[in-house]
């Protein structure tokens, strides 16, 4: 019997089970389909498979309540992405300035010239490695992950951040400490 009540995030809570106890838990999403009987289509399903103490694992299918909750959460989570999206790429054209980012919409990537290397140029996007090239020619790539500090000093990765906010952090890095990029980066 699956649990009366789930309390927790996307991956760690607290569950009160059937018989009253409450226990600490792991829960890990899932989508499953089954056969429909009638039109042999496909019927989705989504819930959490809960984990507990002793590895013992029990499948919680939320109530219509519950999924109408997160697809509400869904959806208003993806107008504040394309909210914060649109705030962003207007800050990337205000301090890029209107060409440079027309060729960051037509290629999601900006172009930046090293300011200590003559011959070298940056490709950056939000999603991939930084390109390094001298010469037109492929010499390196970059692996520059962004974080933030929480309030006990601890790093972590960063949530979502719009993809605009990406590039414009990475363009800057290497305009203005080109050096310690290159020190922290993964090559």
């Amino acid at each position: 019997m699956p649990p009366a009540d789930f309390y927790g995030d996307d991956t760690s809570g607290s569950i009160t089970t059937a018989n009253g106890s409450i226990t600490s838990a792991s829960f890990t999403p899932y989508t499953i389909s089954t056969s429909a009987a009638d039109d042999g289509g496909a019927q989705w399903n989504s819930g959490w498979v809960w984990t507990g103490t002793g590895g013992l694992c029990q499948l919680i299918i939320p109530s219509p309540e519950e999924l109408a909750r997160w697809e509400a959460e869904k959806k208003a989570e993806k107008i504040a992405r394309t909210a914060a999206q649109e705030k962003a790429e207007a800050l990337l054209r205000e301090v890029l300035g209107e060409e440079r980012f027309r060729e960051y919409k037509s290629t999601s990537a900006i172009r930046v010239d090293s300011p200590g290397k003559p011959g070298r140029q940056y490709v950056v996007d939000a999603h991939n490695r930084i390109k390094v090239y001298e010469q037109g020619k492929l010499v390196d790539t970059l692996c520059l992950h962004l974080v933030e500090s929480s309030l006990l000093g601890v790093w972590h990765d960063s949530q979502w951040l719009p993809p605009a906010d990406v590039v414009l952090a990475k363009v800057w890095l290497l305009e203005n400490a080109e050096g310690r990029v290159l020190a922290v980066a993964n090559h």
